[in-house]
Parts: structure tokens; sequence; C-alpha cells
């Protein structure tokens, strides 16, 4: 099984559960379009600042997500 970016989960889990699109997310947020895209396309790493964002925006802790970015690092490397 391939390593599951954290984007993607953010994109499923999130987005999609919500019929919300990366612009829109990126708007609440205040941050550039681009960099939510990127992230939903696997792109790009949540860094600590998106996931205090993301943590605010849906009510869960940056803990959360940097957890997830931590671990697919960890399964890229093996």
């Amino acid at each position: 099984m391939d390593p599951i970016h954290p984007g993607e989960i953010l994109k499923e889990d999130f987005l999609d559960e919500r019929n919300m699109t990366p612009a829109q997310l990126a708007d609440e947020l205040f941050v550039p379009t681009e960099t939510i895209e990127a992230i939903c396309r696997s792109e790009k790493p949540i860094t600590d600042d998106i996931a205090r964002k993301l943590a605010v925006f849906f009510g869960n802790s940056p803990e959360f997500w940097t957890s997830l970015q931590q671990r697919y690092y960890m399964e890229i490397i093996e």
C-alpha cells in the first residue's frame, strides 16, 4: 500500500465531506489558494503554520495534522 499524503486526507475526509473546494478553504484560512491546492495534490507538505490554521478551522489539533505529515515522511523513507 502506498503512503497516504495528508493532503489526500484533507481533501477526501474534510473538504469533500463538506462540499468545499481547496479555494474556499484557502479563503477561510487566509492563505494562497495555490498552497491548499498543492497540499491536496500531494505536492506540498502541511507546515506547522498550516496545521495550526487547519486545527482552528476544523476543530481538531495542530498535532493531528503534523502527525499525519510526520507519519507520511516516515513511510516514504522506509
